[in-house]
């Protein structure tokens, strides 16, 4: 029976603990400017596009995009993770043409809006 309290309130301190444990986000800051991030590799880009075409961007990788307006239609392929800063300003633009987005199978894309095309994503 003392074995049985103890493990349950160890239990207990142990889930009190994990609640008041902060989780702070990690804001990510290029020092040469360039608003877009491989998380995996640590190497910045100016355009989404030029993240996921780099040679050094491998499949399983993550994209972060700092918040602004890329005005840019952007083709993914490769089996990427493409993360925006915030959904309501990170943007991608299509200058009102064209489809927007197009996705290839296992490619997460999450944060983002999607505006000015004449389709928005496309997966194929």
């Amino acid at each position: 029976m003392k074995r049985k309290l103890a493990f349950i309130l160890g239990l207990l301190v142990f889930l009190l603990s994990l609640y008041t444990v902060k989780f702070d986000s990690v804001k990510v800051r290029a020092s040469n400017g360039f608003p877009v991030h491989n998380l995996n590799t640590h190497l910045n880009y100016t355009t989404i596009q030029a993240a996921i075409d780099a040679n050094e961007t491998l499949d399983e990788h993550t994209i972060f995009v700092d918040e602004g307006i890329y005005y840019e239609h952007v083709w993914v392929s490769k089996k990427l993770t493409v993360i925006g800063e915030n959904r309501d300003t990170t943007i991608i633009d299509g200058n009102g043409t064209g489809v927007v987005v197009q996705l290839g199978t296992n490619v997460t894309l999450i944060n983002f809006t999607i505006r000015n095309g004449e389709y928005g994503v496309r997966i194929w």
